[in-house]
Parts: C-alpha cells; structure tokens; sequence
C-alpha cells in the first residue's frame, strides 16, 4: 500500500511540474487515469476533468 501511495504522490508531482513548466511529458492512458481519480479524490473536479480532456488528446480513441 505505502508503494502504490509513492508511486501516486511521484506520478503527481511529476504532472504538477510538467504543469508549472508548461511542458508537456508522455503519460500512459492508466497514469492519466490515476491523476484524474487523484484530482478528483481531492474534490478538484476541473482539474480533473482537464487531464482527462489531456490524456485523449494525447491517446485517442
């Protein structure tokens, strides 16, 4: 459990960097999934909604 928590909390801080930077860094469909569950665990729907919108445009369907 203490793994999946770091690998979430170091998936995250690697998107808010891409984010403060404004770069853009490949994430697979299942990250894109996890930062959007996460966003949207912490009741920040838009944010949320905004990686999902990221994550199919950068893997469409």
């Amino acid at each position: 459990m203490d793994e999946e928590l770091d690998d979430i909390s170091s998936l995250v801080e690697k998107y808010e960097q891409m984010s403060m930077f404004g770069r853009k860094i490949y994430f697979d469909a299942d990250e894109f999934a996890v930062l959007a569950d996460h966003y949207n665990n912490l009741g920040d729907n838009e944010l949320a909604e905004e990686i999902i919108e990221e994550g199919l445009k950068m893997h469409p369907a």
